[in-house]
């Protein structure tokens, strides 16, 4: 739950005070269906570890736990890479779109949900529970999503100015 709460953190906390959103808006809809989710993810989550969930000490050392703990740390070194990348794309004051270079952006127009999906993978395989398997289906769904989205945004905005080789979130397959 540790990796969980400081994942939260820094999305909730730390995150929102680095990006420049003066002048953005965003669908009413879009909040309260991102309000919805994790009201009833953390619901969810939290009665099935605060209530149910029962791990031996040993389950710190099975292959599941070391497995989904490295996904979890690169999904979330992705994300937080991707994420640096964007917010630096645009001086402090500046306005528009623009094609964000390096790192994973080099083969994917959202590594960032790349990142994400991996974090959940990572959460689903260390707790190895039903919960974390909704909670990677949904929101790897609703990152695909997006993601897909994204991607063709950045097509129609840009035109040939964006890098043609680019997939929209697994570098080289989608």
């Amino acid at each position: 739950m540790a990796a969980f709460v400081i994942r939260y953190f820094h999305r909730a906390l730390i995150f929102p005070h680095r990006i420049n959103v003066a002048g953005k808006t965003m669908l009413v809809g879009a909040m309260l269906a991102s309000m919805t989710f994790y009201v009833i993810n953390g619901n969810f989550i939290g009665y099935y570890f605060g209530s149910l969930a029962k791990y031996p000490l040993e389950w710190l050392s099975d292959p599941r736990f070391m497995v989904g703990l490295l996904l979890f740390v690169g999904g979330f070194a992705v994300n937080v890479s991707s994420d640096n990348v964007l917010i630096n794309l645009r001086a402090r004051g500046e306005i528009g779109y623009k094609i964000p270079r390096g790192g994973l952006f080099k083969s994917a127009s959202g590594p960032n949900y790349l990142g994400e999906i991996g974090e959940w993978i990572g959460f689903a395989l260390r707790s190895w529970s039903v919960p974390g398997v909704v909670d990677v289906g949904w929101v790897s769904l609703t990152l695909f999503s997006i993601g897909l989205g994204t991607h063709r945004g950045c097509r129609e905005e840009f035109g040939d100015r964006y890098p043609g080789n680019r997939k929209a979130i697994l570098s080289y397959l989608v």
